[in-house]
Parts: structure tokens; C-alpha cells; sequence
């Protein structure tokens, strides 16, 4: 059976959509009410209004009566008050509305539910299952496969060591490779990726498991030199470019003379990530 491989959600997109559109609604249903405070009390009743040569005719029936009373021109400014407090209800009660559905969408919904059919399965019967989802081991098997480490031939072997086992250039890149480990997250270090047909080497590809997304981690160790810093600022504009987003799709790490790197910032940023 072919595989189907889950890259981007769009249904997830569409969830955080759905709940910019709540906040929206919030702001909305704020200015209908101060309208509503604005405008104060309008009697109660029924307005109609009828075409009549080109213009238009207003007769008002308040409640509990049976007929209905002309409403001349000079009672405009009490029709436009009447008009738009039965808008603004109706403006309220379609806020409520779609917020209602809206929640009811957020609540139910779970962009991964596909895939927890076959990861809720106990093992025994995943090893008699094909499914049509590639599973979520396979599919990290398949990324560290597309994306091989330490592949920049350009620069001499590390001599620090990982918890992994891999030789990196420096103390801080271990802390980083260790993060990585430790929080279950896998990653590549000095992985090969093409910008614009030129290879690069950033420090780590890191693969978001349940997003099955991929982000570049870059550490910069050098900010207090001037040509180190615009050598790595060309970097991130090259990234940019290539349609890459700083802060989404490329994470970042520093350090300079007297502050160390901020292992706890790091792991900050990286939960962020995970979670974004």
C-alpha cells in the first residue's frame, strides 16, 4: 500500500486561523456593545419601512399596541438610533453564533487523529497493520536517511563529544546537541542544504516530530567580531530568501565575550517551537 506522508497540516493552519478569528470576534462583539452604550435606551416595537417614489416611508408600532404610527422627518435621528440598535443585536447574535460553532470545531477537532489510530494500536497488531499514514518511527528513519550528518568537508573534525556519540566544534555545540537528545528531538549536525543551488552546512537540522516540520538551528559563538556578525547576518538573509522565516523556520543561539550561552533561553525558544 503507498504510503500517504503528512509534511504540513492544513487543517492545523486552519485551527490557529479559527482561533485568531475567536480573538477577532472578542474586539467585535467590544465595539458593537459600545455602540450599543452609546446610542442608550430605543422603545421597544416594530419599524417598517416602505419604498414610496424613491424614497422611504417609517412606521413604528411599539409593543402592545395594534396599530402602527407615521414617523415624520424630524424624528430621523430616533429612526437611525432604532435602525442600528436592531443591527447591532443582530450583529451580536451572529458573533454568538459563529463563536459557538466555531468552539465546537476547536473542541472536536484533532489534526493528528489520523495517525493515532495506528499509534494507539498495541504492538501485536501494529506489526500485522499496513497503514496508509507512514508511521511516525518510519518517518524519522526516513528523514535522518534524506539528511545525513556532519557532511561540511570544509573545516577539520570537532573534538567535543556528544551524549550522541557525533564530534562537534565546540563546548556550546555540545550543550546545544545534548538539548536536542535530551528533549527527544531528532537532529542532524552539519547537515547538507541547498540555497539557491549552494550547499550549506547549518549547525543542526532539527525535525519537529508530531509537525513532521524541519528547522535550522544556527549558533553564532562570535557576535563580538564585526565580520563574523555581517558574515552570519548574509547568512539569515540568504535563508530569508530562499523562503526560509527567522524565528519559524530558522532558530538561533549566541554568544559573545562574558556571556555564555543561555542553555535555559535556548530550551525556551525550542519549546516554543515545538509548540508554535
Amino acid at each position: 500500500m503507498k504510503k500517504y506522508v503528512r509534511t504540513e497540516d492544513l487543517m492545523e493552519q486552519f485551527k490557529k486561523l479559527l482561533e485568531e478569528r475567536l480573538i477577532e470576534l472578542d474586539q467585535l462583539e467590544k465595539s458593537v456593545r459600545k455602540n450599543k452604550r452609546y446610542i442608550g435606551t430605543v422603545p421597544e416595537g416594530r419599524l417598517r419601512i416602505t419604498p414610496c417614489r424613491g424614497k422611504y416611508r417609517y412606521y413604528f408600532r411599539s409593543v402592545g399596541e395594534e396599530k402602527e404610527r407615521y414617523m415624520s422627518k424630524n424624528q430621523t435621528d430616533s429612526i437611525r438610533k432604532m435602525v442600528q440598535m436592531h443591527y447591532d443585536e443582530k450583529m451580536l447574535k451572529q458573533i454568538h453564533q459563529t463563536r459557538s460553532a466555531i468552539d465546537r470545531f476547536l473542541k472536536d477537532y484533532n489534526p493528528y487523529a489520523e495517525e493515532e489510530v495506528y499509534e494507539k494500536m498495541g504492538k501485536g497488531r501494529q506489526e500485522l497493520v499496513d497503514p496508509v499514514i507512514l508511521p511516525k518511527d518510519e518517518y524519522i528513519e526516513r528523514w535522518y536517511r534524506e539528511h545525513p550528518g556532519s557532511q561540511n568537508c570544509y573545516y577539520e573534525e570537532g573534538k567535543y563529544v556528544t551524549d550522541r556519540g557525533e564530534k562537534v566544534r565546540s563546548k556550546s555545540e555540545v550543550l546545544l546537541a545534548n538539548l536536542f537528545h535530551r528533549k527527544g528531538i531528532p537532529y542532524q549536525y552539519e547537515a547538507c542544504l541547498s540555497l539557491h543551488g549552494r550547499d550549506n552546512f547549518p549547525d543542526f537540522l532539527l525535525l519537529n516530530v508530531k509537525k513532521r516540520k524541519t528547522a535550522v538551528w544556527e549558533h553564532f559563538g562570535l557576535v563580538d567580531s564585526e565580520d563574523y556578525v555581517q558574515k552570519n547576518m548574509k547568512k539569515l538573509d540568504e535563508y530569508e530568501r530562499a523562503g526560509y522565516q527567522v524565528g519559524v523556520d530558522v532558530l538561533f543561539s549566541m554568544e559573545f565575550e562574558g556571556c555564555p550561552l543561555d542553555v535555559k533561553e535556548a530550551e525556551r525558544r525550542l519549546q516554543r517551537w515545538l509548540e508554535s
